[in-house]
């Protein structure tokens, strides 16, 4: 079973060999271009959800996000940056916030413009830890509140 859906729209070859090497790395991962049916989403714990930021806009990516209508309370929320610069990441993160109504996310932002690979190794490995750190739950933060 895979354990974390990596989401994003047409990538170019410097973008899918950057998510296939995440997908190696997390190895319960699968990934889903926007542009396929979206299928058995309530078996994923954990949705990457990958920017291209020469992308503007990424209209379908967005769309695609609405259309699927994830519930997203119980699921952790990774958002992926991949481009050559961060300029508007901000307004891409609050987007995906926006369209996900969730708060609490990770996000990495990973330069394809530095041929470094592990640049993209780092990011992989950080990804993964998070997404292997145990969530609190609700309960367990109010009652440490109590003590």
């Amino acid at each position: 079973m895979n354990n974390t859906l990596i989401i994003y729209d047409n990538a170019n070859t410097k973008i899918n060999n950057v998510l296939n090497k995440i997908s190696e790395v997390i190895v319960d991962s699968k990934l889903h271009q926007v542009s396929d049916e979206l299928k058995n989403i309530d078996n994923y714990s954990n949705i990457a959800v990958t920017i291209a930021m020469e992308d503007e806009n990424n209209f379908k990516l967005y769309k695609s996000l609405r259309n699927y209508n994830i519930d997203f309370t119980n699921k952790k929320l990774i958002i992926i940056c991949i481009g050559s610069t961060k300029q508007d990441v901000i307004k891409h993160i609050t987007e995906v916030q926006e369209i996900t109504k969730k708060s609490d996310l990770y996000y990495y932002f990973i330069n394809i413009n530095d041929e470094k690979s592990e640049n993209v190794m780092n990011a992989a490995i950080n990804i993964k830890r998070y997404i292997e750190e145990p969530k609190k739950s609700i309960k367990r933060v109010i009652k440490e509140l109590d003590k």
